[in-house]
C-alpha cells in the first residue's frame, strides 16, 4: 500500500538522433510605440531642455546642499515596463559607471538621481543620440525635474491641530542617506522647525513635525531631497455590529489540545468569563489602564472564538484559539507613526507568535499606483519578524449615496498581509446584498501594481436603505 502513494517519475532526455538544436521561431519586430523620426526629434528636444534646466539648477544651489543629487522623474509608456525595455532606458541614465535608477514613485514613474553637472551633461548627450537610443526615448513619455508631493492645503496649516509627515528621498546609498539626514536635521534646526525621525521601514526616511506655518513649509520645499509632505493620519477604533441580549455557553479549552495563538493587535481584551480561559498568561500594552477602551478588541476576540455560536451557524468550524492581548490602540485618536511603533514593539517582543489579527483600517482609499506608507511599514514588520498579519479590507459608505464601492483602504495595500473582505451572511428586508455576495460596505481591490486584494472573504454583515431613506444594517452579532 505504501508504494501506491509514490508519485511516478518520467524522464525526458535528448534522443541520439537529435543532433540539431531547436530552431528559433518568430522575428524581431520594433515595438508598436516606437516614434517616427519627426516625433523622435521633437521628444528628444523636450528632454534635452529638461536636462539643460537641471544643469542651471545645479549652479543655483545652496552650498550646504551641493552634495545632494538632483532627481528626475520619468513617466514610462505602460507597454514599455518590460525588463528588456527598462534595460534600454538604464543605458541612457546610468552614466559614468553609476547606477542612477533609484526606484519608482508610482507604477509608471521612474526615479533617476543625477549626482553632478557632468552626469547631467552625459545624460543630455545620450538623449541627443537618436539612432542609438531611439527605443529608450520612445519608451519615455515625459521627463521632468522631480518636485515633492505637497499633500496639504496651505490654508489649513495655521489652524490645524494635526501633526505632519515628512518624507526624504532614499538614494539607496547608506553614506549619502546618512549625510542627507544629518543635513536635513541641521537645516530644520536653523529654521526653527521641530522634527523627530520616525521609523516606518528601512526603505522610508521619515520625519514628523507637530506644528508648521506657510512660511516654514516654503522653507521645507527648498530642501533638495524633500520627497513629500502631508498630514499625519490619525486612527480610532469603532464598532459595527448588532448587540446580543441572550447568553451563550462559555467555551473552555480542552486541556489535551494545543491551540494556535492569535495575537490581537487592537484596543485591549476585557477579562470577561467567556474570554478569560483563552487569554495567554502574558500580554502587551502600550498604555496604562486609564487610557484603554477595550470594547473593540473584546468584540474582535468574541467573534474569533464565538462567531459560529453567536450566529447559530457553523461558518468557520473553529474549535478555539489562544488570545494574546496586544493593546496598541488607546481610547483616543492616535497618530499613524505611534500606531506603527506599537505594532512593531508588540510583535518584536513576542516573536514566537506568528499569526496576528488587526481589524483596524483607514477611511482613505489606497492609491491606484503607489503603496501607502502604512502598508509598506506592515510589510517591513512581517518580513523582519516572519509573521502574518490578517487585516480587514476596510469599509466605506458609498452605497448610501448610490456610488460604486471604494477600493481597499490604505494599510490594506500591504503585500504580505492576508487581507479579508466581507460577504453577507443574512438578508433583511432593506438589505442590498444577497447571502454570500459582497457586503455593500466592504471595500474591493485591487492594490497598486494590479496586486489582488483582498485574498479572502468572511461573513461580516449586510446593509441597505429603508423607506425613510435611512441606513439600516444587518450586522454580525456581538456582546452588548
Amino acid at each position: 500500500m505504501a508504494n501506491d502513494k509514490l508519485l511516478p517519475i518520467k524522464i525526458f532526455q535528448k534522443r541520439v538522433s537529435d543532433e540539431r538544436k531547436t530552431e528559433g521561431s518568430g522575428s524581431k519586430t520594433e515595438p508598436r510605440w516606437l516614434l517616427d523620426e519627426d516625433e523622435l526629434i521633437a521628444r528628444s528636444s523636450e528632454f534635452v531642455d529638461v536636462l539643460s534646466e537641471m544643469i542651471d539648477l545645479f549652479g543655483d544651489r545652496n552650498n550646504e546642499f551641493d552634495f545632494i543629487p538632483s532627481v528626475l522623474s520619468l513617466n514610462i509608456e505602460e507597454d514599455a515596463i518590460a525588463k528588456s525595455h527598462r534595460n534600454k532606458i538604464k543605458e541612457v541614465f546610468n552614466v559614468n559607471r553609476k547606477s542612477n535608477i533609484i526606484g519608482f514613485s508610482r507604477t509608471n514613474d521612474l526615479i533617476v538621481k543625477v549626482d553632478t553637472v557632468d552626469d547631467a551633461a552625459s545624460i543630455k548627450a545620450n538623449l541627443e543620440n537618436l539612432e542609438k537610443y531611439k527605443i529608450a526615448i520612445s519608451a519615455i513619455n515625459e521627463i521632468s525635474n522631480f518636485n515633492p508631493q505637497i499633500n496639504v492645503d496651505e490654508n489649513e496649516l495655521d489652524n490645524s491641530d494635526f501633526s505632519f509627515k515628512i518624507s526624504i528621498i532614499n538614494y539607496y546609498d547608506y553614506a549619502m542617506n546618512n549625510a542627507i539626514s544629518a543635513t536635513f536635521e541641521k537645516f530644520c534646526l536653523s529654521e526653527s522647525i521641530d522634527v523627530i525621525k520616525i521609523l516606518y521601514s528601512p526603505d522610508l526616511i521619515m520625519y514628523k513635525t507637530n506644528s508648521l506655518n506657510i512660511e516654514k513649509l516654503e522653507k521645507l520645499k527648498s530642501f533638495t531631497a524633500l520627497e513629500s509632505f502631508s498630514f499625519m493620519p490619525r486612527y480610532t477604533a469603532s464598532l459595527d455590529g448588532s448587540d446580543m441580549e441572550e447568553e451563550i455557553p462559555i467555551k473552555n479549552p480542552n486541556g489535551d489540545t494545543e491551540y494556535p495563538i492569535v495575537g490581537v493587535l487592537d484596543s485591549g481584551i476585557s477579562n470577561i468569563e467567556h474570554l478569560t480561559p483563552w487569554l495567554t498568561e502574558n500580554n502587551f500594552s502600550a498604555y496604562p489602564e486609564e487610557y484603554k477602551d477595550k470594547g473593540h478588541g473584546t468584540f474582535v476576540s468574541g467573534v474569533l472564538l464565538y462567531g459560529d455560536s453567536l450566529e447559530g451557524e457553523e461558518h468557520t468550524g473553529l474549535d478555539g484559539c489562544r488570545l494574546f492581548d496586544a493593546t496598541v490602540f488607546p481610547n483616543e485618536p492616535i497618530d499613524e507613526n505611534e500606531l506603527i511603533d506599537n505594532i512593531r514593539d508588540a510583535i518584536q517582543r513576542n516573536n514566537d507568535i506568528k499569526i496576528w489579527n488587526m481589524s483596524l483600517g483607514t477611511n482613505s482609499e489606497a492609491d491606484i499606483d503607489s503603496f501607502s506608507d502604512f502598508g509598506i511599514a506592515l510589510d517591513s514588520i512581517q518580513e523582519i519578524h516572519n509573521v502574518l498579519i490578517c487585516k480587514s479590507a476596510g469599509n466605506c459608505s458609498n452605497f448610501t449615496k448610490n456610488r460604486p464601492i471604494s477600493r481597499i483602504s490604505k494599510s490594506a495595500d500591504s503585500i504580505r498581509s492576508l487581507v479579508v473582505g466581507s460577504i453577507a451572511h443574512k438578508k433583511s428586508a432593506h438589505d442590498i446584498s444577497e447571502v454570500n455576495e459582497l457586503s455593500p460596505f466592504s471595500r474591493i481591490g485591487h492594490a497598486p501594481a494590479g496586486i489582488i486584494k483582498p485574498e479572502l472573504v468572511s461573513y461580516g454583515g449586510n446593509a441597505g436603505i429603508n423607506g425613510a431613506g435611512r441606513t439600516v444594517q444587518t450586522g454580525v452579532i456581538i456582546w452588548n
